[in-house]
């Protein structure tokens, strides 16, 4: 990752309201992943349109965050229906959206592609 997108990343999450809770992070971005529903219906299709941005070369770690983040939004809805009254924060689903954009970011430098939306 550049050195600007890591200091606009720190940034951003500094201006969101309350403080980043890791292991909610981490929580949030396992289930997220790892949900077969949330894969099929929406993962699959993001991943391959940040792969369409990433070879364009107008792929910024800000603007796939901001895609991951409806996402991460209906998986931390997910989670709560499914394991009961956990509340994630805003900066809590922010910092997931991010860790999302960069876990992708990884695959794609390495040249593993979502290859098609079927």
């Amino acid at each position: 990752m550049k050195r600007e997108e890591r200091l606009e990343k720190i940034a951003f999450l500094r201006k969101t309201v309350g403080s980043i809770d890791p292991d909610m992070v981490l929580e949030l971005v396992s289930f997220a992943e790892n949900d077969g529903d949330l894969y099929r219906q929406s993962l699959r299709y993001i991943n391959y349109n940040m792969g369409r941005f990433y070879k364009k070369g107008t792929f910024t770690l800000m603007k796939s965050a901001k895609g991951y983040k409806p996402f991460i939004d209906t998986a931390a809805m997910k989670y709560c229906r499914e394991f009961g009254d956990v509340v994630f924060s805003s900066a809590d689903r922010w910092a997931a959206a991010f860790e999302i954009a960069e876990n992708n970011l990884v695959e794609m430098e390495a040249d593993n592609f979502t290859e098609s939306r079927a």
